[in-house]
């Protein structure tokens, strides 16, 4: 527990250290809304093409946008 609270300490000092293009590291809010909206996503049908589903959270592009710095 911890370590946890380090690692967010030093996200919300310094957030550019957690941004790469290879990998991205996801605040407890965003896993809380994803783990909270899951049911609609696993209930939703597929696409058109049978490849997508409706994501849970409206705000779910965004965030990854904002993690991204893009």
């Amino acid at each position: 527990m911890l370590g946890l609270m380090s690692l967010r300490k030093r996200y919300n000092a310094n957030p550019q250290h957690f941004r790469s293009e290879r990998m991205c590291f996801l605040d407890h809010l965003f896993a809380q809304q994803w783990r909270f909206n899951f049911k609609d996503f696993k209930d939703s049908k597929p696409d058109q093409n049978g490849l997508g589903r409706r994501l849970p959270v409206i705000g779910l592009l965004f965030e990854y946008r904002s993690l991204r710095g893009t």
